[in-house]
């Protein structure tokens, strides 16, 4: 299971845990918050009808008054409300009152006259002075079958209590208001789901996103590929891909300098074996000026190659030290090949070579002007050496598809098959068709280093019409 679905399918299950605790939790204190808000509706009705009924108790009309008028009236007055989408049409509110003994003298109902409810708590307490409220239900199983009733004092001139008007109201009348409010919550805790859900997939994707980038930078430098030090979007991330970095900079150089020592010891042997050989024989008086010459000029040419060698090493260290390139700006190669050519013309015309050239009249590729000067003029190098005197040098330039690729063909013996595979190796280097000394065999594992900085390649092969062909390609 991938890692983003991992972090999804967590993300989603504290979610849904979550919004379901919710739902649960604001479902359970619906009914008792809307019974609550009902009941405190009761409170100041009762208080309100208690003053009109204290009138008609002062006046011994407390069964028979105005208000026992208006409350029988009640029932069939039409109602036209519409609250919260649901349409009233009659009121569902009752009323009954009793005596300073219990004794119900007036129910709006008709069910109550004459029974004693000195035993029911909106009466029992109301006649203490407390405060009287209960509620009952009609059948136990189910809690909307019941009804709430609130006590109201009905006080004498002397300000003693002599009766309780009592407002009760069927908390049936509520479904319709708590099923309303239930449709309400299910909404908000399904849009609370889906939202959480959606930022659990962001989460996720954006987790996954900076560690798989930290992958893929991991397995590129597994691999001995360049890429730039990844942004993750995440500072304890990128935190951690600086640590990375580090450490694989840290155990590179120690590599590269172990190895390069180690290449560079065996490679300097040859060349200072050979001036120590000439120095040693210098020494010898009788020693005939010709020979004199040509050991002298041999310790010339090993010193040579032995600066040519340690100058190309500097120069491979420091590319494949560096993950990408730091400023890269626009170069023509077309301007540079020309450049390398005119200074290669002594060189070609030693050797009577002939340069035929396609080139477009620019061909720009975004790099570092010194080190795309460093490959073409590797690769020339090349060319000229391996090279019979007097043949041609094809050199082919051309834009496509978003590449400029550039090939340089020399009309030599080829590379044998088994070379092949070994001529981007450090120091392997094939003998030269004129019997001059081998290269260092740093030229090619040069040019790869810089293709590959700049996000290309280099190839080397044999042409269907002989000689060897290098193909060079970078992005344009």
């Amino acid at each position: 299971m991938k890692f983003r679905l991992r972090v999804f399918i967590v993300i989603a299950l504290v979610a849904g845990l979550a919004a379901w605790q919710l739902y649960a939790s604001f479902r359970e204190q619906l009914k008792p918050a809307l019974q609550q808000a009902t009941e405190d509706v009761l409170v100041d009705t009762g208080a309100a009808l208690a003053l009109l009924a204290e009138r008609d108790l002062q006046e011994g009309r407390l069964g028979s008054g105005r208000l026992v008028e208006v409350l029988r009236e009640l029932p069939g007055r039409p109602l036209q409300a519409h609250i919260w989408g649901h349409a009233r049409r009659a009121s569902s509110i009752g009323v009954y009152v009793t005596d300073a003994r219990g004794i119900v003298l007036f129910d709006s109902a008709g069910a109550r006259t004459g029974l004693d409810y000195s035993r029911w708590n909106d009466v029992y307490l109301t006649l203490q002075g407390k405060y009287g409220a209960r509620s009952s239900r009609a059948r136990e199983d189910d809690v909307l079958s019941s009804v709430m009733y609130v006590g109201t004092p009905l006080y004498d001139a002397s300000g003693a209590i002599r009766g309780v008007l009592t407002v009760y109201k069927p908390v049936q009348s509520l479904r319709p208001f708590l099923e309303r409010g239930e449709e309400a919550l299910s909404r908000q805790a399904l849009l609370v789901l889906l939202a959480a859900l959606l930022l659990g997939m962001v989460m996720a994707w954006w987790l996954a996103r900076g560690i798989g980038r930290l992958v893929n930078y991991a397995d590129t430098v597994a691999r001995g590929g360049r890429q730039p030090l990844p942004a993750t979007g995440s500072s304890e991330l990128d935190r951690l891909a600086a640590a990375m970095d580090h450490m694989r900079s840290e155990l590179d150089g120690r590599r590269q300098v172990e190895g390069y020592v180690q290449a560079l010891t065996h490679e300097l042997k040859s060349p200072l074996a050979a001036i120590a050989a000439s120095a040693e024989l210098l020494q010898d008086e009788g020693l005939p000026e010709e020979a004199r010459r040509r050991f002298a000029g041999s310790i010339g040419e090993q010193g040579r190659r032995a600066g040519d060698l340690i100058e190309r090493l500097l120069h491979l260290v420091r590319l494949e030290s560096r993950q990408s390139l730091e400023q890269p700006l626009p170069v023509d190669l077309v301007a540079l090949w020309h450049t390398l050519r005119d200074e290669a013309a002594p060189r070609l015309a030693q050797r009577q070579l002939e340069v035929d050239e396609s080139l477009p009249a620019s061909a720009v590729v975004l790099g570092d002007a010194f080190l795309l000067r460093l490959a073409l003029g590797n690769l020339l190098e090349n060319a000229i050496a391996f090279s019979p005197a007097g043949s041609r040098i094809e050199v082919r330039l051309e834009a496509r598809e978003g590449r400029v690729v550039l090939q340089l063909r020399d009309q030599g013996a080829g590379i044998p098959d088994y070379a092949l595979p070994q001529v981007f190796e450090r120091f392997y280097s094939l003998p030269r068709p004129d019997g001059s000394p081998r290269s260092s065999g740093l030229g090619l594992p040069l040019v790869r280093e810089i293709a590959q900085l700049h996000g290309g390649s280099i190839s080397v092969g044999n042409h269907a019409g002989g000689g060897a062909v290098a193909t060079l390609i970078l992005p344009s």
